[in-house]
């Protein structure tokens, strides 16, 4: 029997050493596997801060084309608005009638007024045209009139 109890205690170191050297080689390949993940985060780590690094450039590169863009719109936009402001301001020189245009003198010498004008137009400009067919047609009558007192004297 002593030699059943030798051989299931050698049996018994056996098992014990392949568990032992099993457990030191899971280890030893844990560790290998955790050097492997950290050199795979390491190089996905330095793709995603090259990406980004990428993306910021061509963020910064269309902010900088944009804002010229904008410039650009702006001093066009600038001028158009100087360009229309001239305009404006000879539509609202050529809607207002001139000083004293209102009142005419008859050919006789005494103040007279002026017709009732053209039926007021849709805007400035109507009115502006309206007001200069109105001085017209004072003048013809002055101007006939003042042909109709210097033909009796030639």
């Amino acid at each position: 029997m002593s030699i059943v109890y030798a051989l299931i205690a050698v049996l018994v170191l056996m098992v014990i050493e392949g568990v032992l050297v099993g457990v030191n080689e899971h280890r030893a390949g844990a560790a290998e596997v955790q050097v492997q993940w950290d050199a795979d985060m390491a190089k996905i780590t330095a793709e995603a801060v090259k990406a980004k690094a990428d993306a910021d450039a061509e963020v910064q590169a269309a902010l900088t084309a944009n804002q010229g863009i904008r410039d650009d719109d702006n001093a066009k936009i600038a001028a158009i608005n100087a360009a229309n402001s001239g305009l404006a301001l000879g539509l609202r020189r050529a809607s207002c009638p001139a000083a004293g245009s209102g009142s005419l003198p008859k050919a006789s010498g005494q103040p007279g007024s002026a017709p009732a004008g053209e039926a007021s137009g849709a805007g400035p400009v109507d009115d502006a045209i309206a007001a200069a067919i109105t001085e017209c047609r004072i003048n013809s009558a002055q101007l006939d009139a003042l042909s109709a007192e210097i033909k009796p004297q030639l």
